[in-house]
């Protein structure tokens, strides 16, 4: 018998075979630590209005490989998406931005307001 496709957590199992013989196991299923986060931050403001900044960060944890995406508040722009581990420096003009990582298992960081 195989059984897949389970969730974490404990199961208990029980067996008879055909002469009536009960045998029993418990096994843990443990999911994957969803450890993903970004570190690093370096945010310069541009110089003169009209120029651009530039947002450094580092993706940890978690399971590569790694969707950043860096959007623009208001407007919903998208002004990077990528599977790039560094990211680039992203050149973003004056205004507020909302930061998104989502690894290969699903796990998410974030940072707002950026």
């Amino acid at each position: 018998m195989n059984i897949s496709a389970l969730c974490g957590g404990t199961y208990h199992l029980t067996v008879t075979d055909g002469n009536g013989c009960v045998g029993y196991a418990v096994e843990n299923i443990i999911d994957p630590a969803c450890n993903v986060s970004l570190s690093s931050f370096s945010l310069t403001q541009p110089d003169c209005y009209g120029d651009a900044g530039s947002l450094i960060y580092t993706i940890t944890g978690g399971q590569a490989p790694y969707t950043s995406t860096v959007t623009e508040y208001g407007t919903g722009t998208v002004m990077y998406s990528g599977l790039v581990n560094p990211p680039p420096a992203i050149s973003l003009l004056a205004g507020n931005y909302y930061l998104s990582v989502v690894d290969n298992l699903g796990c998410s960081a974030a940072y707002s307001n950026i």
